[in-house]
């Protein structure tokens, strides 16, 4: 009976110094990314850009939908994803941010749609977006 309380200590304490090290290991990965974060933020925020892939559009008709964004900004390259900027309410205020896969494809929507009549009516405004501090 004594040499089964023994191994099963000895396994216990195995066990716990291995989750130990599995937390130390997690707490160390998570610091790592964590300054990785924060050197791109810095990076970003020298290159004066939310994302060196992020384009602005002002302008857009509040009743705009986000399919109506995606047909418009999906023919200059993959979209990673878009954010439309409401009020406390829920209302689409016009504003729109563009997050494109490839900084060339931001380029090209950015010459093409800077100053286009979207819907007949509105004339967009569409730049790279501001620095966070901005």
């Amino acid at each position: 009976m004594k040499g089964k309380d023994k191994t099963s200590k000895s396994r216990a304490g195995r066990r716990a110094r291995r989750q130990l090290s599995l937390r130390l290991l997690a707490k160390a990965l998570a610091q790592r990314d964590i300054e990785k974060q924060n050197k791109e933020t810095i990076r970003r925020q020298k290159c004066g850009r939310i994302r060196d892939e992020t384009v602005r559009i002002t302008n857009m008709p509040e009743d705009t939908e986000e399919v109506e964004i995606l047909e418009l900004v999906g023919e200059f390259g993959h979209v990673k994803g878009i954010y439309m900027v409401r009020n406390p309410s829920g209302v689409f205020v016009g504003n729109v941010y563009v997050f494109f896969a490839d900084i060339k494809d931001a380029q090209r929507a950015i010459d093409v749609l800077d100053g286009f009549a979207y819907d007949n009516m509105m004339i967009l405004s569409v730049s790279w977006a501001p620095s966070i501090n901005s």
